[in-house]
């Protein structure tokens, strides 16, 4: 002990929480322009070493925020005090600030059902205790991880609304229901368990928030913190998982992120289900002649251009996209670029395949109706369309076994053909633009009725036929239309060749 009388750990105590709540108070002060936790610079008094009851040694193994007297009291876990972890000290704070702000809803309507909204009280405060700490995403560290927001599952709790660990699915197993779980605990509601499950739910929301800083949606955690804090006051005092992420997303916006931060925000919370909307996998292989390519760039747009990243893939590689249409374009040195704009409204998987321009030049010469460059080779038979759709063209073309064709070239080439974007298409749809109306066709396998598969690597002789959907391609001399609809085919004959 020393003069004061109090012991040495105690006073160590006491300087630690003054030092971590000077680093809370200058964060709030000078990055989020907030003066104390009342916002009208009141003192922040510190209630340290508290025991659990009057006049008990029982330790408080705890610390909180009493809003009733607007005070912070500390307590000792394992012989630990809380005074020495930053981020418990700025959770606890930061329940003061919510409270002057939202004043969170304490007892949902319906008490047998999670409580969303004690869960955001809870989660707010850990967001904004991380990015106050600044170290990590875990909480209580100094002492033991008590919550870790990269990966809940850790302490056993959910990184997703509604998974394994969501209050109350992980207490209810094997056929056992809520009213046994009541009867388990001897309670009357879930309320009565955690308010709800408040501590544990809150980790979906807290994942949400490291999934979209890791995503790259903040130039540092200064932004995100006060993205986090300014979406408080967009807050309903009974708010649900939903109105949090809307709250973020609109705050972000008033402050002037990006689209492309906007995406990555919105596509955390989907993961998380906070939001109801689907992601889709994106499967991508990139290759050239058969062979897997490394060291490939691709860049994705989405056609609203909320989206965009500029990324180095190997071989094979995995995307989580939201529903859109996105422009995909590869590219490696040496090699052609493969360029191909999708519309993402399920699982789907992109054969990229990159032209060796080396090899290409070696080839020139030879280059005709024989492409292929190997021992097995394929014949792909092409029935084109002919004047008027009465009669059909083909052309034999021979290949390497196992190319992936591709659809783009086709259309491409039709359009160079003739000077404009006649024809456009996804790899399954295809249109015709000559006038007003599009005229839809579609590659089947010949004599079928079954598309051809644009993914599909072509491993035995096969015929494909193009066939109209609808509309004529009848023209004559007194149409307006000019070009001739055979050179087009002819243009698109030499370029399946090239």
């Amino acid at each position: 002990s020393v003069e004061t009388g109090y012991s040495s750990s105690f006073l160590k105590s006491a300087v630690s929480a003054m030092k971590n709540y000077a680093i809370i108070y200058d964060f709030y002060k000078d990055v989020l322009g907030r003066d104390s936790y009342d916002g009208k610079g009141s003192p922040i008094v510190i209630n340290l070493g508290v025991k659990e009851k009057l006049f008990s040694k029982q330790d408080l193994n705890n610390a909180f925020w009493a809003s009733i007297v607007n005070q912070m009291f500390i307590g000792d876990y394992k012989g630990k005090s809380f005074a020495d972890c930053l981020d418990v000290l700025a959770h606890e704070f930061t329940h003061g600030v919510n409270n002057h702000i939202v004043t969170f809803q304490k007892i949902p309507k319906n008490k047998n059902e999670a409580n969303e909204t004690g869960a955001l009280n809870e989660a707010y405060a850990d967001v904004l205790a991380h990015l106050i700490e600044g170290k990590n995403w875990t909480i209580s560290e100094n002492i033991e991880i008590g919550r870790d927001a990269s990966d809940p599952s850790r302490t056993g709790d959910p990184s997703v609304k509604n998974d394994e660990y969501y209050f109350p699915n992980k207490y209810l197993k094997d056929k056992y229901t809520v009213e046994d779980l009541l009867k388990a605990n001897h309670v009357e509601s879930l309320y009565d368990l955690d308010k709800g499950g408040v501590h544990t739910n809150m980790n979906v929301v807290t994942h949400a928030a490291y999934l979209m800083y890791e995503y790259g949606a903040f130039k540092n955690k200064q932004e995100m913190a006060k993205v986090w804090y300014q979406s408080l006051y967009l807050l309903p005092s009974d708010c649900n998982f939903e109105d949090a992420a809307l709250a973020v997303l609109s705050t972000a916006e008033s402050l002037g992120l990006s689209n492309d931060s906007l995406y990555q925000i919105r596509k955390a919370f989907v993961e998380t289900k906070m939001l109801d909307e689907k992601t889709y996998s994106v499967e991508i292989n990139v290759f050239s002649n058969d062979i897997s390519l490394d060291d490939v760039t691709l860049e994705v747009t989405s056609e609203e251009e909320s989206y965009h990243e500029l990324m180095e893939i190997d071989k094979t590689f995995h995307l989580d996209l939201l529903g859109g249409v996105y422009h995909f374009k590869f590219s490696k040195d040496g090699f052609t670029n493969y360029e191909v704009t999708l519309t993402i409204d399920g699982d789907t998987f992109i054969n990229a395949s990159l032209a060796n321009e080396k090899k290409m030049k070696q080839n020139k010469v030879t280059q005709g109706k024989n492409l292929c460059t190997s021992t097995e080779c394929v014949k792909v038979t092409w029935h084109f369309l002919g004047e008027n759709n009465l009669e059909n063209t083909s052309e034999v073309m021979t290949y390497n076994k196992g190319i992936v064709l591709d659809s783009s070239t086709i259309i491409d080439t039709i359009n160079k053909s003739a000077g404009f974007e006649m024809v456009t298409g996804d790899g399954e749809n295809f249109y015709f633009q000559i006038g007003p109306v599009p005229i839809q066709f579609g590659w089947y396998y010949y004599n079928t009725d079954t598309l051809f598969d644009w993914n599909e690597p072509v491993k035995e002789d096969i015929e494909i036929e193009m066939r109209l959907l609808n509309g004529t391609l009848d023209f004559d001399a007194k149409d307006d239309m000019t070009f001739d609809i055979e050179d087009v085919f002819e243009g698109l004959k030499k370029g399946l060749k090239e």
